[in-house]
């Protein structure tokens, strides 16, 4: 509840019409009533405001001005936002480059202030290349000629080495005596590498023989021993495992064989099945037919009967003398009451009028009806009555099938099982 902004006297909020009503003539108070929709009710009765359906429809107007203004307003805000998140990351950008540009000036400032001294440098590095020039040319000039006079006379004195010593080369056949100094050092060096391989062996040796030996030979042969017999538990293990492998392979397969005979069996047995509920099914739908048949039919035989007793009143009524079989109406007298212009017969005559088979055998040949349309017609229901009995009856041995279907699932079940079993063990096994 909301009261009205405007200029009237002090306004109270109602909750409905009884309470504005007690406020506005009950309560002796100068007062105006609002209510819930900005009804205004003054004490004259006079009724000002309030909302109708077009108000509705114009304040959703409004509403809907409201909106699109405040979508408005919102992409305004959501475009500033990002303006700012803009603003923001350039100046962090900003900041990150001074930054960068303050570090490099000084770079610059200490690079510049070293510069000089690094030129001078150079300047004094260059001006003693330039003394030292010619030397270095000049000693290359003499390292080369004293490395020429070197090789020639190592040259010389190959000469002479090979002059002195060719009688010893050729006894030795080798090309010459430096061969053979390079061989007698290679010679030497391997002598002296196996020397040190043979001490250091005989040092060992002589660690081994100290130590207690003949123990640890016996407890290794003991070990060896135990592994030797473990090797053949295990061995013989590994052939059992594999005997009872190879049989259990040969019972899964079999299992295997007899579960697949089993849902074969199974499967030929649910067509069967199935073909003999289609089969009951169809002999359901003819019974029901027929037993719709008879219902109409005993309808029928229903409605004659009392048409009969009908005709048997009326006879009576009309003191006309039917033939009776057996003259089993007998005295129509007692059953009959005769009040005035009515004429009533009581439940024990309808009783035995329903009894009464009439003698149609003593009526003129004028009045017999031809029945050999109903004859036909209750022979032709007799006929499919017994049809329906006949198939039931040879639906009726088909119907161990179902028994057999239930052993058979017990059997895939029991197989099933077992299966399982072998699998268990099999993994056991592995």
């Amino acid at each position: 509840m909301r009261g009205r902004q405007t200029d009237t006297p002090r306004l109270e909020r109602s909750h409905n019409i009884i309470v504005y009503r007690d406020v506005c003539f009950r309560r002796n108070e100068k007062v105006k009533a609002v209510t819930l929709n900005g009804m205004v009710v003054s004490k004259n009765g006079s009724m000002t405001g309030g909302k109708t359906h077009k108000d509705a429809a114009r304040s959703e107007r409004w509403d809907e001005k409201e909106t699109a203004a405040l979508k408005a307003q919102r992409e305004q805000l959501h475009a500033e936002s990002t303006g700012v998140v803009r603003k923001q990351t350039l100046e962090t950008k900003l900041g990150s480059l001074t930054n960068r540009l303050r570090y490099a000036n000084a770079d610059i400032k200490t690079t510049e202030s070293k510069l000089p001294k690094i030129l001078a440098r150079q300047t004094e590095c260059q001006k003693v290349l330039q003394q030292i020039a010619p030397e270095i040319q000049t000693l290359r000039g003499a390292i080369a000629a004293r490395e020429s006079s070197m090789a020639r006379l190592e040259v010389e004195i190959n000469m002479v080495e090979d002059s002195l010593f060719e009688g010893f080369s050729h006894q030795f056949g080798i090309a010459s005596i430096r061969e053979y100094e390079e061989n007698v050092v290679k010679q030497r060096q391997e002598r002296s590498d196996r020397r040190q391989q043979l001490d250091s062996h005989l040092a060992k040796l002589q660690y081994l023989q100290a130590q207690d030996l003949p123990s640890d030979w016996a407890k290794l042969k003991d070990n060896i021993a135990k592994q030797k017999r473990a090797l053949k538990a295990l061995e013989k293990e590994k052939t059992d495992l594999q005997t009872q492998t190879a049989a259990l392979e040969v019972t899964s397969e079999r299992h295997v064989e007899a579960s697949t005979a089993a849902h074969d069996t199974l499967k030929r047995i649910e067509g069967e099945l199935k073909a003999i509920s289609k089969q009951r099914d169809d002999q359901s739908a003819k019974a029901a037919s027929v037993q719709k048949q008879l219902a109409v039919e005993e309808t029928a035989v229903e409605r004659f009967k009392d048409k009969k007793g009908e005709v048997l009143k009326r006879a009576t009524m009309d003191q006309v003398k039917l033939p009776v079989v057996g003259d089993a109406v007998g005295s129509d007298d007692e059953d009959v009451d005769m009040s005035g212009e009515s004429i009533s017969l009581t439940n024990q005559a309808d009783t035995r009028y329903a009894a009464n088979e009439i003698d149609f055998s003593s009526l003129e040949q004028l009045h017999l009806d031809s029945d050999k349309a109903r004859q036909d017609h209750l022979l032709k229901y007799e006929q499919t009555i017994a049809a329906i009995a006949g198939d039931l009856e040879r639906m009726q041995p088909n119907m161990k099938a179902l028994d057999k279907y239930d052993e058979i699932q017990a059997r895939i079940s029991h197989e099933e099982e077992e299966l399982e079993k072998i699998k268990v063990r099999w993994l056991n096994i592995y």
